[in-house]
């Protein structure tokens, strides 16, 4: 899928994940997901891009493939009431 230079360079599995974001491509990202799950990838590193799916983690295929990671999108409101009990500043 990806073109090499050398045998020896590496991919990172949450490449086809982002290039499917980069250009808002539903399919390509929903597509890069079950091929990152597919590779037992950790849900850990999927945590940090969650954001930038936006609004799309609100739809039934995105829910259902970060909830394959043991990940749930947390709503503003309720981020906001952890920063208050933590100190934190919300992220926008």
């Amino acid at each position: 899928m990806f073109a090499r230079k050398h045998s020896s360079e590496y991919v990172h599995p949450l490449t086809p994940v982002l290039l499917g974001i980069a250009p808002a491509d539903r399919a390509a990202t929903a597509e890069g997901l079950r091929a990152y799950i597919g590779k037992n990838g950790p849900g850990f590193q999927v945590g940090h891009i969650v954001p930038f799916l936006g609004s799309w983690v609100k739809e039934g295929l995105f829910r259902d493939l970060l909830s394959r990671l043991n990940l749930e999108p947390v709503s503003t409101e309720r981020r906001s009431r952890e920063c208050a009990t933590t100190g934190a500043t919300p992220a926008r």
